[in-house]
């Protein structure tokens, strides 16, 4: 390999490498010392017993010291490759990353709809919604989008009195307009419904209304779908709740 170019290196990086170099000479250096001391006392030791217990040492020094890790220099340049590697191959956004990940909301699930889901089952609105947020967070907004669909769906049929596996989810949202907090209203939820639904079926022609999304726009879109959801989760209303409003 080329020699390294300390002087190319970023701030941190250069203070890491500096650091380490300085503590492999100041072990060098130790382990040297520490050699020299032992020959030293062979020379004028008399005793057998302490003569074999030195030589035992200074051999396993030694071998210890026969062990040739890649320098430094070498594992630096291996990990400014992968590093290039992930950005240009796997396109890999790490700022992209932690941004986003700032940007999650947190949900606090109601009692009574905790008690509805397992936190521990395979396939729960638990693990749908931190994978909803993993697939926003690592870039994948379409994988996000399906996922809060079926969660939103969920939700509904669960807890918001729209039972049954036939039911179109269009008329699941209608049906339980009167109950939706405001956060989460009718037409957020058709929104995420239809954008969902065009992603999944690969079928925005269909649709004229939906807008074509930068990528900017797309994540501020999921994000502001996140907080919608968000609110339904967070609004759900008990059965009780359910039983004493009027026209349900």
């Amino acid at each position: 390999m080329d020699p390294l170019n300390i002087a190319a290196l970023p701030k941190e990086l250069k203070a890491a490498y500096i650091k380490a170099r300085g503590s492999h000479v100041a072990f060098e250096v130790s382990r040297n010392k520490l050699i020299e001391a032992i020959l030293n006392d062979l020379k004028t030791c008399d005793d057998e017993a302490r003569k074999s217990e030195l030589k035992a040492l200074l051999i396993q020094i030694k071998s210890e010291g026969d062990y040739d890790p890649m320098p430094i220099e070498d594992a630096i340049k291996l990990a400014m490759a992968d590093w290039k590697s992930l950005k240009d191959e796997a396109r890999l956004d790490l700022r992209g990353v932690f941004r986003r990940r700032a940007l999650v909301p947190f949900v606090l699930f109601p009692r009574h709809v905790a008690a509805h889901h397992g936190r521990d089952d395979l396939l729960s609105i638990y693990q749908n919604l931190r994978q909803a947020h993993e697939a926003f967070v690592f870039g994948a907004p379409f994988a996000a989008l399906a996922l809060m669909r079926s969660i939103m769906e969920v939700v509904l049929r669960d807890h918001y009195g729209a039972p049954g596996d036939d039911l179109p989810l269009h008329e699941r949202i209608n049906n339980s307009r009167r109950l939706l907090p405001h956060g989460a209203n009718a037409a957020a939820l058709h929104r995420l419904r239809m954008i969902a639904n065009a992603v999944l079926h690969l079928g925005t022609e269909r649709n004229e209304a939906l807008p074509r999304f930068e990528p900017i726009q797309l994540e501020k879109e999921i994000l502001s779908f996140l907080r919608v959801l968000r609110a339904l989760i967070e609004g759900a209303p008990s059965k009780t709740s359910m039983a004493l409003r009027p026209g349900q």
